[in-house]
């Protein structure tokens, strides 16, 4: 009924036997007589909307809470808009409340939110690649030029020579074996993630810390270890799923530890979340 589900829910609520709808007819089974309608492809997703445009991170809302989820809150603001607020961020007791947006769900509609007196990091304009510095894994593959007045290329037949050169078109920085940046790199686990619940609190630190129970303390220091004090390979994938669309996979791993999951592109190409689908270690 809506592109956006708890607006649909409310929609749902209010009908009752006998009320007229108008709908899109999506797909007929002939065989078992069955039509499946849709009300809300006669309508425009909300995050294809200048309202959704207009809305930034940072931007502060009144809302209230209107439903628990299994570790969020669903908040409908006084503007309309729908998100969800981790319960460990929301004050107690609290029906009504002001919420400042982190991001935008795009796929769903949904914001995140967080509350407005929590600061959140501003988030960097990346406008060249000034600021990367990669090495290479030879010198004279830095570039073409360089490798066809080297010995490598000399002791290289036509054939090999011809694939490198398609080689550096495609990517410039094709034999570049680590890069680094002054910018940072986040990743997240999804919203209620079985994953960070049971993988990451209760495995993760027994692994880390000789079979110790969970706590607070610990869970903050392991993240805090696996943020700044180790050192990954990172790895995109680009595929396209049974509809033909694009689909951006990430790998960032090292010895010990391996995080897998998608890169969600926002609808005006400002934001990338990397969302963990998995998580492993000791592998």
């Amino acid at each position: 009924m809506s592109w956006c589900f708890p607006e649909g829910e409310e929609k749902f609520k209010a009908y009752k036997v006998g009320d007229r709808i108008e709908s899109a007819v999506l797909s007929i089974d002939f065989r078992n007589k069955l039509v499946m309608l849709s009300q809300k492809h006669l309508t425009q997703p909300l995050s294809d909307g200048i309202k959704w445009e207009r809305i930034d991170r940072g931007d502060e809302f009144l809302g209230e809470i209107i439903e628990s989820l299994n570790d969020n809150y669903l908040i409908k603001t006084t503007k309309g808009f729908y998100g969800l607020l981790h319960k460990s961020l929301a004050p107690p007791s609290s029906e009504s409340l002001k919420v400042k947006v982190n991001s935008k769900l795009d796929y769903s509609d949904l914001l995140s939110f967080v509350p407005a007196q929590l600061e959140i990091d501003e988030t960097p304009v990346i406008e060249d690649t000034a600021d990367l510095k990669f090495s290479f894994i030879e010198e004279d593959l830095r570039s073409f030029y360089r490798f066809k007045s080297s010995l490598l290329a000399v002791r290289a037949s036509d054939e090999v020579c011809e694939i490198v050169q398609t080689g550096f078109h495609a990517d410039e920085r094709i034999f570049s074996k680590e890069i680094s940046t002054n910018y940072i790199l986040y990743i997240q686990f999804e919203l209620n993630s079985s994953m960070y619940e049971s993988v990451f609190k209760q495995q993760a630190i027994s692994y880390f810390y000789g079979a110790a129970a969970y706590s607070e303390a610990l869970e903050k220091e392991l993240l805090e270890l696996l943020s700044t004090r180790e050192n990954y390979w990172f790895r995109i994938n680009k595929r396209s799923n049974r509809d033909k669309e694009e689909i951006l996979e990430f790998s960032l791993y090292n010895e010990s530890v391996n995080f897998f999951g998608i890169v969600q592109i926002s609808k005006d190409k400002k934001e990338h979340r990397f969302l963990i689908k998995s998580f492993s270690f000791g592998q």
